[in-house]
This record gives C-alpha cells, sequence and structure tokens, in this order.
C-alpha cells in the first residue's frame, strides 16, 4: 500500500496546498491503487508534503519541522518524494544545505522553467532562488497551492515513482493551459 503523509494539514494548507494530496490521491484512485493519506510524518512514506502556513504556525510549529530535519535530509539525498512549499521551503531548504537567494518581494503568478519544463504557480516571496528546487523526486517551491494539479507533468512523474502508470485523464492535462489562458504571468 502506498503511504502518504503530510504535516499538520490543518495549519499546513494557506493556499491550498492540500490539493496536492487530493490531487495525488484522486490519480491514485483512478488508477484503483490502494493508499493512504496520514497526518503523521515518516521516514518510509512514499510521499511527504510540507505545505506552506501562515507565520504565526511557522512559528508555533517550528520546533517540529526542525525535528524533522534529519529524516528530510535522508529523503533529499535519495530523491524520495517530497514536497516543501512557500514558508516551509524557505525555513528548511538552509537547513537541508539548499541555498536561497533573496531580492525584493514578489506577488503574481509565474512560470518558472525547471528540468520537467514550465512549472507554473503563484508565488509570494521574497526568494529569487530557486524558486523551484529538485533533486530527483524531492521538490521545494514558493509557487503555493495544488502545484501537482496545475502541474501535470510533476504529478505524472511522482505517480510514475509510486509504482504505477501514471496516466492522467485528458481535463488533468489541459488543466495548466486553461490556467494560462486566464492568467498573466510576471
Amino acid at each position: 500500500m502506498i503511504k502518504i503523509s503530510s504535516f499538520r494539514p490543518e495549519h499546513f494548507n494557506n493556499n491550498g496546498d492540500q490539493g496536492n494530496i487530493e490531487a495525488l490521491s484522486y490519480s491514485l484512485n483512478a488508477q484503483q491503487i490502494e493508499h493512504q493519506v496520514v497526518d503523521q510524518i515518516a521516514q518510509e512514506d512514499d510521499f511527504v508534503l510540507i505545505g506552506d502556513a501562515s507565520i504565526a504556525a511557522i512559528n508555533h510549529y517550528e520546533g517540529e519541522l526542525l525535528d524533522l530535519v534529519q529524516l528530510l535530509t535522508s529523503r533529499l539525498a535519495s530523491g524520495r518524494a517530497t514536497l516543501l512549499i512557500g514558508r516551509s521551503y524557505e525555513l528548511l531548504a538552509p537547513q537541508l544545505g539548499i541555498e536561497l537567494q533573496f531580492g525584493s518581494r514578489r506577488s503574481e503568478f509565474m512560470k518558472v522553467s525547471t528540468e520537467f519544463g514550465d512549472v507554473i504557480g503563484y508565488h509570494n516571496s521574497e526568494l529569487v532562488e530557486p524558486r523551484f528546487f529538485s533533486n530527483g523526486n524531492f521538490f521545494g517551491t514558493t509557487l503555493f497551492g495544488p502545484v501537482l494539479a496545475k502541474n501535470p507533468q510533476l504529478l505524472k512523474r511522482l505517480a510514475s515513482v509510486l509504482s504505477y502508470e501514471g496516466e492522467l485523464q485528458q481535463w488533468q492535462l489541459d488543466f495548466p493551459a486553461e490556467i494560462a489562458a486566464r492568467t498573466t504571468f510576471g
């Protein structure tokens, strides 16, 4: 059984980041793949999500987040399926050895060029680089919300490492074009 975990989903969902769990779960259900979604992160989990949260939530849970550094370092080193978003990414990246560069705050929809093609999402941060970090299937990003739903190439990639075909329905593949048609990117 595939195990999917999310850190404190009730608080780490600022911009619909838990939609990443829903997108992955929807895809697994469509393939009739047994899976379980839990809110307790463990090393053996097949996919780990730590979403964005308010400054107050980050401050409140900072100790718990920093307690995950060893586990996340191991996942990063092996490129295991992990997604860190927003303030969680900004807090944890330096602890994981990911160098961040900051500048002026930008708040806008944007496309970020990656090895997987353009990744789209909403960015509201002073973080300039990397707005999207990857090592294998370990991702960190400032792009909020259901990144996997907006970027089917990432969803399909994660689906394939979770031991199934990762076939997506046409509406899932068309979703980024619909977003792009209604969005002005910075």
